[in-house]
């Protein structure tokens, strides 16, 4: 695989693994466009269900990086639109290394910067998981596609399982 790809998923088998330890979730997303609250509503979808580290951080997950590093979390795991053109809906996970890509956008460069971060101040494994939003609009509610996959994914985290690579939902 070249620097920056993502690897396809098998046609009969979604690659999940197990996660462990203290796992931190950062909801991130703007409430007021659409489908770019999709990190926020999964972060608070976690929290209705007991999970205890999922913080809603709508656009300044930098914001909450004392809170993060006084959990001393094992893993951290980021939520958020990202354009990788493909179904409204699909999810991907990402590492630090294959955000500089023209294969997907997440419109928010410094990403990369608070996950190098992270893993920096806390000697977590950090990765963004990323939803395929369908629409941004202002004031617009989140699209029934993506809506069923942040059901599907706060499953998956709730389970503690993480996507690797593209799934379908």
């Amino acid at each position: 695989m070249n620097r920056g790809e993502v690897e396809e998923p098998q046609a009969a088998s979604y690659p999940l693994r197990p996660i462990s330890g203290r796992v931190v979730v950062l909801g991130i997303g703007n409430p007021l466009c659409g489908d770019d609250d999709l990190g926020c509503e999964t972060a608070r979808l976690l929290q209705a269900g007991g999970f205890d580290h999922a913080l809603v951080c709508e656009e300044v997950p930098e914001n909450f990086t004392a809170e993060v590093k006084a959990l001393q979390p094992r893993e951290i795991i980021l939520v958020d639109a990202v354009d990788f053109f493909a179904a409204p809906g699909d999810i991907i996970s990402l590492r630090r290394e294959q955000l500089r890509s023209d294969r997907f956008n997440t419109h928010k460069p410094a990403l990369g910067l608070l996950m190098h971060y992270l893993e920096a101040e806390t000697g977590a494994e950090v990765t963004l998981i990323g939803i395929q939003p369908k629409n941004r609009a202002l004031h617009a509610p989140i699209s029934p596609e993506v809506k069923e996959s942040i059901t599907h994914l706060a499953m998956l985290l709730a389970g503690l399982t993480l996507p690797v690579g593209p799934i379908p939902v």
